[in-house]
């Protein structure tokens, strides 16, 4: 008898998968055009509005028109910070260019589910919830307008002394750190703090019961009489249990000592 011949399944060829609509990201409609987004932020702001960072977009556009505003006033092109903000103006520009394109591509990572690449948040407002620098700040510059307004006090000294607010706002940005610091490095002291058992002193690291492994023994065969590793706990040995210790009790009334001849 010859043997029966086996035939083998064909195998079939797995065919590529066709991407519809459904899994094209690049077919959402809710996709920016980064070009359009460089293109609209020739006013500024408007890139990013575009792209839906609506608080981004506005700020934006308030500090580009407070710079044309202040370069174009009266008398202003003979100051000599004139040279600084027109470079920082024309730096602003291209800025909000490239951020405009940059976040319009971040947001098409965003919506492909490309998770690795963070979305960029957009400018978080002040609040009104209070604040102690930042209300005595607002303070101190409507105090200075009022004296300018009212009683017609001059504000050339502020040409010479707005150097002082950066160093200011420096110093209290390096305050503020070392605040920030202490107070995790306190909560972690108090986090290990926790962790110890009752009664058990602060700066030691709690006792732990002692127990024979092959560690405690020299290497060769175990002596006679020792408990087999891995047998389970280790049996408590009398001549290693501690004894409170007993000290004479101090002789109160000492005889006396007799005198040498």
């Amino acid at each position: 008898m010859t043997d029966p011949i086996h035939h083998e399944p064909e195998r079939e060829t797995p065919q590529p998968r066709r991407v519809g609509p459904s899994f094209n990201p690049f077919s959402d409609s809710r996709r920016k055009s980064p070009i359009l987004a460089l293109i609209l932020s020739g006013m500024p702001g408007v890139g990013q509005i575009y792209v839906g960072y609506y608080q981004r977009g506005f700020v934006h556009a308030i500090v580009a028109a407070s710079i044309i505003a202040l370069l174009n006033s009266n008398g202003f092109e003979n100051n000599p910070l004139f040279p600084l903000f027109a470079v920082f103006l024309a730096f602003f520009w291209l800025y909000n260019m490239i951020d405009a394109a940059r976040r319009a591509t971040l947001y098409n990572h965003a919506l492909a589910g490309d998770s690795e690449i963070p979305l960029p948040d957009d400018i978080t407002l002040p609040t009104f919830h209070g604040s102690i620098a930042g209300g005595i700040t607002i303070a101190a510059v409507g105090l200075i307008l009022l004296l300018n307004t009212r009683f017609g006090v001059s504000l050339g000294w502020v040409e010479d002394w707005w150097p002082a607010a950066i160093l200011l706002f420096g110093a209290y940005l390096v305050w503020k750190k070392g605040i920030r610091e202490r107070k995790a490095q306190q909560a972690t002291q108090a986090s290990h703090t926790d962790d110890r058992p009752r009664g058990a002193p602060v700066g030691r690291p709690p006792t732990r019961p002692h127990t024979l492994s092959h560690h405690n023994h020299p290497p060769g065969p175990p002596p006679a009489g020792a408990h087999p590793v891995g047998a389970g706990p280790v049996p408590p040995d009398p001549s290693l249990q501690s004894y409170p210790l007993r000290l004479p009790a101090p002789n109160l009334y000492p005889t006396p000592s007799k005198p040498t001849p």
